[in-house]
């Protein structure tokens, strides 16, 4: 179990999430937290999460972190990079801390300019897929 979710449902929503975000990098476009919650909602019947609580909030870290843990090799960049907040138009400070823990980010680099490049490679990944 994590984050109150069954292992299924877990690997469900992780898989689901994986798949959304390839078809946004083919799109060439840029998702929102909140529409990642709509399309895993409307995809997997899943409860949405709600970004009020801490718990969701630490689970959708967690959740996008599998999902780049599970496509780093592949895709050569951070496949969570293509979903931002709404307001800020860049991920959270979480997407951040995976890249640093990863060893992407490193010290003195901007941390907009990293982000825009991990776009820029998951978008040439996918452009003619």
């Amino acid at each position: 179990m994590k984050y109150g979710r069954g292992d299924d449902e877990w690997n469900e929503l992780v898989d689901t999430a994986t798949e959304y975000l390839i078809e946004v990098a083919r799109g060439r476009r840029l998702t929102t937290y909140t529409d990642l919650s709509t399309e895993l909602v409307n995809r997997t019947g899943h409860a949405r999460f709600e970004y009020d609580l801490p718990r969701d909030q630490a689970a959708i870290g967690a959740l996008l972190g599998e999902v780049t843990d599970g496509t780093l090799d592949q895709v050569g960049a951070m496949l969570s990079a293509l979903v931002v907040q709404k307001g800020a138009g860049d991920p959270g400070e979480g997407f951040y801390r995976l890249a640093r823990k990863l060893g992407l980010l490193h010290p003195g680099v901007e941390k907009f300019e990293f982000f825009q490049a991990q776009v820029a490679r998951v978008f040439e990944k996918y452009q003619s897929s």
